[in-house]
């Protein structure tokens, strides 16, 4: 299951939850055909991993809070973007074409 992120505490809450396994999260514009693409790759990975920790970010809607995790992070924002949390941080990310099946799955296999 995917869960939206609304609040900042929502976002507070991905570092906490990362320390115990890893959090993925998407960066959605609900107006991008780019982001449409990453998004329904995000769904089918999320029905695919059991017990996995799946969140979004509506940027359009919660554009504050977009930015908030873009300067929490240190990753410069981007539309699609996929962030990796696990142990507290930030490990991996990537956007646009580059959010699929595939590089959500290496992503996750590349953790210790």
């Amino acid at each position: 299951m995917i869960t939206d992120l609304n609040t900042e505490d929502d976002f507070d809450d991905i570092i906490k939850v990362s320390h115990e396994k890893p959090v993925f999260l998407l960066k959605h514009s609900s107006a991008c055909p780019i982001s449409a693409g990453a998004w329904g790759a995000f769904q089918r990975f999320a029905e695919k991993v059991e017990g996995m920790e799946c969140r979004r970010v509506l940027i359009r809607v919660n554009r504050e809070l977009s930015g908030l995790i873009t300067d929490r992070t240190g990753i410069k924002h981007q539309s699609p973007q996929m962030i990796l949390f696990y142990k507290g941080q930030p490990v991996w990310n990537a956007s646009h074409h580059g959010i699929n099946e595939d590089s959500l799955k290496a992503a996750l296999e590349g953790l210790e």
